[in-house]
């Protein structure tokens, strides 16, 4: 709110009586000489026309001892009295005015002993919207006002020789005072408000000689305590400090220019030393940098462009090295990188962005910038794992789980050029059920391990690759063979049997 004005529109809203009272009391004493000598003992209206248009603009009422009673004047020459003066024993008691010229009274102003003492103004409807009370000067002492039309003075002005000294509102219309203001020499002083409507004080405000905010305390989670303080540079926040849990102690504090933040430091332990510190640049992030193991050093830092997260990095083991980054694309995580021996090289990568999985991490055990494994998460379950055991720079085993993490099947590999030359299926326990193998790297299944509680129990063989099977072998519990079958010429029937 801007109080310089608000003080303006109040008193530009009042009519200035002294000068209408004697403008009243002129016309009344010249009418009344130019008409005493015509008028006779019986005549109690007399019409005067003061512009000489050839139409009345003054009528003059008399009471039985001659002294004027009321005095209706025409001030625009439209034929309809906008003025009405009231008197009482020929003293003015009351002057009624049609300002705005729709032939409904909307200002009265009351007189006592020839001095103006009060200024109403009126609605359409007759209804009292303000009141101006005058001192023994003729200065404004106060206003009250109705400004949502409720029919309730919501508002009061309190003035000393004339000037604005305090003022009291009801912002709400519940019929109780929620805003506090006082004034210094016409310049706003300090204001208090109850935001809620509770009875106590949510907001208060000082200012400064130019009637700018200098400085301002808040209730900010409303328990009756202010938590929350201010100071101002030339109206604008400069600083702000906020004390959340009332113990003395600040938890933040954050330091503005022309208006805007570029600083912020928190408290997140509420220990009194602050452990967090975050640079703005234009009203947004920069950077970040937080000491979470509280020893008084940073050892985390977020960096920003253009307000958003763009990498955090962090100091896990507080050596004065960073080993863990976060990249951020849009806000979302994008990427991970983790340097976990602490030796200065980051060799777990994790991935936040690949289609269908939640995370992929991928490894290089070595620091030869060949990954030695990936690990493919969904829902939190690793579902499945690609090796590269012999460090060559290809994956030659991978393993899948189901949704509750249990292994099912793994694909073992000769070399990273080759396809997948043998896949396992595994029981619910782990134990292996039945394997596949391709000797030859065509693509298609040549041999068959099938076992039983882990132990293998029979082997199947396709071994002219033309997709059947052409020898036979089983096993006992100790895996020994205990019998072999083959067909030699590939009809499909076994041709020799050999038990062992």
């Amino acid at each position: 709110m801007d109080y310089p004005s608000e003080q303006y529109s109040v008193r530009a809203g009042l009519s200035k009586p002294a000068p209408g009272c004697l403008l009243s009391v002129v016309l009344a004493v010249v009418f009344l000489l130019l008409t005493v000598g015509t008028l006779g003992a019986e005549e109690r209206i007399v019409k005067k026309d003061v512009d000489q248009d050839g139409r009345p603009d003054q009528t003059a009422h008399f009471d039985d001892d001659g002294r004027l009673s009321r005095l209706l004047i025409d001030t625009n020459g439209d034929g309809f009295e906008d003025v009405i003066q009231i008197y009482a024993q020929g003293v003015l008691v009351r002057i009624e005015r049609d300002t705005d010229f729709d032939r409904v009274i909307d200002t009265r102003d009351l007189f006592e002993e020839g001095r103006s003492v009060s200024q109403e103004q009126l609605d359409s409807q007759g209804h009292i919207v303000q009141t101006a009370g005058f001192d023994a000067q003729g200065q404004l002492a106060v206003v009250t006002m109705d400004t949502n039309g409720d029919g309730r003075m919501d508002t009061v002005h309190r003035y000393k020789l004339g000037v604005l000294s305090e003022s009291t509102k009801d912002t709400n219309a519940d019929g109780r005072v929620d805003l506090w203001d006082t004034y210094r020499n016409g310049q706003p002083h300090a204001r208090q408000r109850d935001e809620d409507g509770d009875g106590r004080i949510e907001v208060s405000i000082i200012y400064d000689s130019n009637g700018l905010p200098a400085k301002s305390s808040h209730d900010s989670d409303r328990d009756g305590k202010m938590d929350l303080y201010r100071n101002y540079r030339d109206g604008r926040v400069a600083e702000q400090t906020i004390d959340q849990d009332n113990d003395g102690k600040l938890d933040s504090k954050t330091i503005f220019k022309d208006g805007q933040p570029i600083e912020k430091q928190m408290d997140l332990n509420h220990d009194g030393v602050f452990d967090r510190r975050i640079r703005y640049a234009g009203g947004k992030p920069v950077t970040q940098k937080d000491d979470t193991t509280l020893d008084g050093r940073p050892d985390t830092w977020q960096h920003y462009t253009d307000g958003r997260l763009m990498t955090m990095e962090k100091d896990s083991n507080a050596d004065g090295a960073v080993d863990l980054r976060v990249f951020y694309e849009n806000g979302l995580r994008e990427k991970l990188t983790k340097d976990s021996d602490f030796d200065g090289r980051f060799e777990n990568t994790q991935w936040f962005n690949r289609p269908g999985w939640q995370v992929v991490v991928e490894i290089d055990a070595d620091g030869d910038g060949n990954i030695n494994a990936r690990l493919f998460f969904k829902e939190g379950v690793l579902r499945l794992k690609e090796y590269d055991e012999t460090f060559t720079g290809g994956i030659l085993l991978r393993e899948y789980f189901d949704e509750k993490g249990t292994l099912v099947k793994s694909e073992e590999a000769q070399d990273p050029s080759d396809r997948s030359s043998i896949t396992w299926y595994y029981e619910a326990d782990g134990s292996p059920l039945r394997a596949e193998k391709d000797t030859n790297g065509n693509g298609r299944v040549n041999i068959w391990f099938f076992y039983k509680e882990g132990r293998i129990s029979a082997v199947e063989e396709d071994s002219n690759h033309d997709g059947k099977v052409d020898v036979w072998e089983a096993y006992d519990a100790a895996e020994q063979m205990r019998m072999r079958k083959k067909d030699l010429d590939f009809d499909g029937v076994a041709d020799i049997e050999e038990s062992f």
